[in-house]
């Protein structure tokens, strides 16, 4: 007890033995008394404010409210789409909120309690990256201090530990030194990501081989390496600078799994312009065939091989592999277009079967344009007038990052960071464009951009997506931690209606009711709208998934 009033009144005196503070004797009781009442009644207070809160979301617990507010167009085009909303609070409470549009009716919301906190993961979606090794190629500076460093874990080991022999003790050096001279080609790095992999080879062989496989020339690139050793000949900086001719470049590259294997597609890329990089590598589409035991990927990254070349110019931007259909779709960009490509499996060889382009970059206006407005303007962009010549070389590297590639029902839907889609309908086993368009509300996301990074659109990472032949749906929530939502109606090449539906009812906030109440989309956690999260979640202890965000037809 002495202990707890301790605690309570936060009164301690310097003293020594038994009488240090309250555990000792007690010589105020009076002020102790007080200091008891003080801290019972801030106790009160904290369970009063407890109760209460407990006590608004116990009435409205299955009252949850959806308001629309419409944007464009008309409700009944929607009709028959019904919006389902998962939310949580702190991992405690569940909300399960359904809404159908344009029916009259009320939303409809299913509540539970859980007295543990609730875990989940998010899926993971394996993927496979090559990147220069140790960054070697993207002509940034690159450093290395402290005590006694090693040349060897630079890059260029060779070219580094001939120039640290070149500087003298106590000597800051710097020397300029041809690539091509020690490595005819750049040095790779492969990975595989999302499942634990074991490599079944020596990795350091296996990263030869693809070196020499996709030999990407070092040509006449140079690089600066600057040494500096103490006064007792220890290195203790090394820094480097790449001299790339013609420019610095990086890898692009995309990748789809199957059961049994991956496809993987890359080429160099230059990043000034955001063209291809060709200077004799071996690019393309490769195949890397694997074994899966218990979760974990087997794989000799010595058995990749090329399987097709990639289109020519075309920088890959998404690649899914369709198994059950023997399919494989890439999504790749020209120098002022985004093109879909089709292939029919042959084996493990892809065959093109289809090149539909999607958006075009208008370099005057500076965005996409849709289909329908390339085809009413055939000669758009295509003359070498002085007011467009020079900014041409640049058309690529400005254009919005293209985002995502997904497998929907009806067809194969495409996203842009800046919130702009196609959607490409499958129609007696061929594709063709259907619509293209840019989601709504794209000047709030701008808005809340510019003040706050955190708060961009998800759209372009996380949306859902209803086709039925004649209506096309997109939704996606508002921004990463509101439970607002926005949905787009298309028929083909237009949008015929837009919609804010406000979680809540709330009209006062842009966040709305769940930002308000610390409510959130189930799954929301800090700093997730990074790893493309919001698809759907794995609940601990519970076999199914689960989506923050979904659409059905009533």
């Amino acid at each position: 007890m002495e202990a707890v009033w301790a605690g309570l009144s936060g009164e301690y005196r310097n003293g020594s033995g038994k009488g240090a503070g309250l555990s000792g004797e007690c010589r105020d009781w009076g002020k102790m008394k007080k200091s008891l009442y003080i801290a019972f009644l801030i106790m009160g207070v904290a369970l009063l404010s407890a109760l209460w809160t407990g006590k608004e979301i116990d009435s409205g617990k299955e009252n949850i409210t959806i308001t629309e507010e419409i944007l464009s167009g008309d409700p009944q085009a929607a009709e028959g789409v019904v919006l389902q909303i998962a939310s949580d609070w702190e991992r405690h409470l569940f909300w399960d909120t359904s809404y159908a549009i344009g029916s009259g009716r009320k939303a409809e919301s299913k509540f539970h309690f859980s007295a543990k906190q609730v875990d989940w993961n998010w899926l993971t979606y394996r993927t496979a990256d090559m990147d220069f090794q140790q960054g070697a190629g993207f002509g940034s500076a690159i450093t290395l201090s402290g005590w006694n460093i090693e040349p060897e874990n630079f890059p260029f080991p060779d070219i580094t530990c001939e120039v640290a022999e070149h500087a003298g003790t106590g000597e800051k050096y710097s020397e300029t030194v041809s690539i091509g001279e020690y490595y005819p080609y750049y040095s790779v790095e492969f990975r595989l990501e999302g499942d634990s992999v074991v490599y079944e080879g020596d990795y350091e062989e296996e990263m030869d081989y693809l070196t020499d496989l996709f030999h990407i020339p070092a040509a006449e690139d140079a690089v600066e390496i600057t040494v500096e050793k103490d006064d007792s000949g220890n290195l203790v900086n090394i820094s480097g600078q790449l001299r790339a001719e013609g420019g610095a470049r990086m890898i692009s590259d995309v990748s789809a799994f199957g059961d049994t294997g991956c496809y993987y597609a890359w080429c160099c890329e230059d990043i000034d312009s955001g063209k291809q990089a060709d200077r004799g590598e071996n690019s393309g589409i490769f195949y890397l065939p694997f074994q899966e035991e218990d979760g974990i990927l087997h794989v000799n990254l010595m058995h990749m091989e090329k399987v097709c070349p990639l289109p020519e110019d075309v920088i890959p931007s998404g690649m899914y592999l369709e198994e059950d259909e023997n399919r494989l779709y890439l999504a790749g960009r020209e120098e002022k277009d985004y093109m879909f490509f089709v292939y029919e499996m042959e084996g493990t060889v892809p065959v093109l079967a289809q090149r539909i382009p999607l958006l075009r970059y208008d370099i005057s206006q500076e965005r996409y344009l849709s289909q329908s407005e390339v085809s009413a303007q055939p000669e758009l962009n295509t003359d070498s007038s002085a007011e467009t010549e020079g900014r041409t070389e640049k058309i690529s590297a400005s254009m919005p990052q293209f985002r995502a590639m997904t497998r929907e029902d009806g067809g194969m839907l495409f996203t842009w960071e800046d919130g702009w889609f196609a959607f490409a309908a499958e129609e007696n086993g061929e594709y063709r464009l259907w619509c293209a368009g840019q989601f709504p509300g794209r000047q709030r996301q701008e808005a809340a951009w510019a003040q706050n990074p955190w708060e961009q659109g998800p759209f372009s990472r996380e949306r859902q997506c209803l086709f039925d032949g004649e209506r096309l749906v997109l939704a996606a929530f508002e921004s990463w931690e509101s439970l607002n939502v926005v949905v787009a109606v298309y028929r083909e090449e237009r949008e015929v209606f837009s919609a804010r539906y406000l979680y809540g009812g709330t009209l006062e906030s842009d966040k709305g009711y769940g930002f308000v109440n610390g409510i959130e989309p189930l799954g929301n956690d800090y700093f997730t709208y990074s790893q493309e999260r919001g698809r759907e979640i794995y609940i601990q202890d519970e076999k199914e998934t689960k989506k923050p965000l979904s659409l059905k037809w009533k």
